[in-house]
């Protein structure tokens, strides 16, 4: 009997001739479509690229981006087991993000209980964040909360979760008079085509601003990326902006609201460019000596 390597070896040897064959006799054509055929490995999840602008950015994710039916099947299961979980009459445990939301929320709140809180949620989901904060909003009578999200977003919502206190729209202009007290922005501003654009409409409705969760580099320039979704959670390729630390701060200010409460968001570190990127979080107030308060 052969010994073991020997045979081992024989084999190698033998695939090679094949694979020299196979090359001087097939046309070119052929081993290119041969090679098309192999599976290729998965790509690894992270932040990648820097796109001149939005549309080229979505073009290169060859997806629909955030309107895929499998993120919008996952969060719905997301939110089914928020909501359960909020049903038996008692407040949720909160992991830190929601936390970290309801701290600022409360601080801007401030002061004597309102009789009735509106808050604008956006890029919101499915509600999820409404479920967890719900018992813990101080008001006398009412909760009014709305979600802003994607057209596909908002329809899910609006037919599997929407209550007479929560509610879902695709467009903040669908509000028609309604006032929020509070907006939250909690890891929704990266993903928006025009972000000053929407930070500047957002500004206009509320005298307080909650934008949490947001990736901020040194510098004053803006950056776009790809972020490979870890397939774990689910399966997509969605723009995301990196916002160039002291060029948002200077938008705080053109837009009259100053800095009440910073804090980072450790539960959310991306790598860019091989580098780790903190995620941070920002309660914006309109400045008392300055005009434009919300009516």
């Amino acid at each position: 009997m052969l010994a073991q390597p020997f045979c081992d070896r024989l084999r190698a040897v033998f695939r090679e001739k094949v694979r020299s064959l196979a090359k001087e006799l097939l046309p070119p054509v052929v081993i290119r479509a041969t090679r098309s055929l192999r599976p290729r490995p998965p790509e690894p999840p992270g932040h990648r690229g820097n796109y001149d602008s939005f549309a080229d950015a979505l073009a290169a994710c060859g997806t629909a981006g955030g309107e895929e039916k499998n993120v919008v099947d996952t969060v719905a299961g997301w939110t089914h087991a928020i909501r359960d979980r909020a049903g038996g009459g008692r407040a949720l445990p909160l992991d830190d993000r929601s936390l970290q939301n309801l701290a600022a929320l409360l601080i801007a709140l401030q002061g004597p209980r309102r009789d009735d809180v509106r808050v604008l949620d956006f890029g919101g989901a499915l509600g999820g964040l409404y479920y967890q904060l719900r018992d813990f909003v101080p008001r006398r009578r009412s909760l009014s909360w709305v979600v802003s999200e994607t057209p596909t977003m908002a329809e899910r919502g609006t037919r599997d979760f929407a209550t007479d206190e929560l509610s879902f729209v695709s467009d903040v202009a669908a509000l028609k008079g309604w006032k929020p007290d509070i907006i939250i922005a909690s890891g929704s501003l990266q993903c928006v085509p025009d972000p000053p654009a929407t930070l500047k409409a957002l500004s206009l409705l509320a005298d307080h601003l909650i934008l949490n969760r947001i990736p901020l580099v040194a510098g004053s320039t803006d950056r776009l990326t790809i972020h490979h979704v870890d397939p774990t959670v689910y399966a997509a390729r969605v723009p995301n902006w990196f916002f160039g630390e002291s060029l948002w701060l200077s938008r705080c200010q053109e837009l009259g609201f100053e800095v009440v409460l910073r804090w980072g968001v450790p539960q959310d570190v991306v790598r860019l460019d091989g580098q780790p990127i903190s995620f941070s979080g920002m309660l914006w107030s309109r400045s008392a000596n300055r005009p434009g308060a919300a009516a």
